[in-house]
């Protein structure tokens, strides 16, 4: 006869090897994500083209002469500068 204390242990045995099977797919799905994610990541050309326009619009290069005005970011240095409407 087998002991009951050897047939516990081969029961939980099984219940681990199943629920690392059923992990498996989980498994590969996050490391499927978490790659995809780390190479869209590093698409640097792709994100200077999609935030270019912005960046230019609210912080232009200024020459040496240049003053930075209250439109440009550089130019807001108080909450008052950007809570006053500038178009009016």
């Amino acid at each position: 006869m087998v002991e009951r204390h050897a047939l516990k242990e081969v029961i939980a045995d099984t219940e681990r090897r199943f629920w690392g099977c059923v992990m498996l797919p989980i498994t590969l799905a996050f490391f499927g994500f978490y790659s995809l994610s780390s190479i869209l990541h590093e698409d640097v050309p792709s994100k200077h083209i999609t935030e270019f326009p912005v960046r230019n619009v609210l912080n232009p290069l200024l020459g040496e002469d240049d003053e930075a005005t209250a439109e440009m970011l550089d130019g807001l240095t108080t909450a008052s500068d950007v809570l006053k409407p500038q178009y009016v």
